[in-house]
């Protein structure tokens, strides 16, 4: 089988768009040279669509596994959301406490205003 470019080039000349001396096939006119060409073109178009097969194959396979890593993702963000919800609306837990933005005094009088100014800190990292 020619390389696609050959294959293209020599249905061209075929459609009168070349000469067929420029025809990678052959360098005579032929009556059945087209076959030749056909089936070149034909075995390159069912390449192509079992690599075309192939590769919807992977991006459904892909598509799952992100679609899995994103219902862990949202399952995992729920547990966190319920933890930090048990976490006590405390100073030491609120990610102002000790903060230059904000005037610590005030701080804990809104929060013990019972406003909702309260963040959660996050995870501390141990040193």
């Amino acid at each position: 089988m020619k390389t696609p470019d050959d294959i293209k080039k020599g249905v061209l000349c075929c459609a009168g768009v070349g000469q067929c001396n420029e025809c990678p096939y052959d360098d005579v006119w032929h009556p059945l040279c087209i076959i030749k060409k056909s089936k070149d073109a034909f075995a390159y178009i069912r390449q192509f669509e079992a690599d075309n097969a192939q590769l919807n194959r992977c991006i459904e396979n892909m598509t799952d596994k992100l679609n899995a890593a994103n219902d862990e993702i949202a399952q995992l963000q729920a547990e966190r959301d319920a933890a930090v919800a048990c976490i006590p609306r405390e100073c030491g837990y609120c990610k102002h406490d000790g903060t230059a933005d904000f005037d610590i005094d005030s701080v804990c009088d809104y929060c013990l205003n019972g406003n909702t100014r309260w963040e959660w800190r996050g995870v501390q990292k141990e040193e």
